[in-house]
């Protein structure tokens, strides 16, 4: 007569194989997941922990986060927009599954559900200059150009030196027709950065607006050295 077999040992053999199966095939889903690995290989590991749904909401809102940040580098707009949701059903408070969303939906044409959702980023989160220049463009898009001065102006309280929100106020204002204000800040923020060219281009669009010679750019140490070194009189 044959033995009996014990359902306890089996589910522990099965285990045990299990694991083995992993450590041979080197699949380590949860840290490959939250790793900086290619895109397509956090998406494997994001869904293998995804696809396993006694899983932690913690762990999913995360996997679902991360998976949705890896469609959304490969311009895969829609299906991240996807994964956010999904993580934010799981985690409502979650600023930067809001952050993500917003610029997914940015991305895929969709300004006033970006303007929504980096709303909801910044009420979960402490203020950055980042949030509010991501809002402040997604409200340029929208075609709310007061509305993207207001954000700018915010991210510039908070980080006064920082010559991207400048020119994107600068944008701002010039969509608003204030142009003063918008050289000044393209000025403000070439001073703060003086090989800006966006900057610069967007002062010459401004100026050439108003039918005036822009300044001439500085020139800088290395083409001033190469200037000297051409004008030299050349030596037998």
């Amino acid at each position: 007569m044959g033995r009996s077999t014990n359902p306890l040992r089996l589910a522990l053999l099965a285990a045990s194989l299990c694991s083995l199966a992993t450590a041979a095939s080197g699949e380590e889903p949860t840290s490959d997941c939250a790793s900086g690995k290619p895109a397509e290989a956090r998406i494997r590991a994001c869904s293998a922990i995804i696809d396993v749904k006694p899983s932690a909401a913690d762990a999913r809102a995360q996997a679902f986060r991360i998976r949705a940040a890896a469609y959304s580098e490969k311009a895969n707009h829609k299906q991240a927009i996807a994964d956010f949701t999904e993580a934010l059903a799981l985690k409502g408070d979650d600023a930067t599954a809001y952050f993500g969303r917003g610029e997914s939906r940015l991305a895929d044409g969709d300004a006033s559900g970006a303007v929504a959702d980096l709303t909801q980023a910044i009420r979960y989160s402490e203020p950055t200059p980042r949030l509010f220049i991501a809002r402040g463009y997604a409200q340029l898009v929208k075609g709310d150009a007061a509305e993207a001065v207001v954000d700018f102006s915010v991210a510039l309280r908070l980080d006064p030196k920082n010559a991207a929100a400048l020119n994107s106020r600068g944008l701002a204002y010039r969509k608003t027709g204030d142009l003063d204000k918008a050289i000044a800040d393209y000025s403000a923020a070439i001073a703060l950065n003086p090989i800006y060219a966006l900057a610069y281009n967007n002062r010459g669009y401004v100026y050439e607006a108003r039918g005036d010679k822009p300044p001439p750019r500085p020139i800088s140490a290395a083409r001033s050295r190469s200037i000297r070194l051409l004008s030299a009189p050349r030596t037998a």
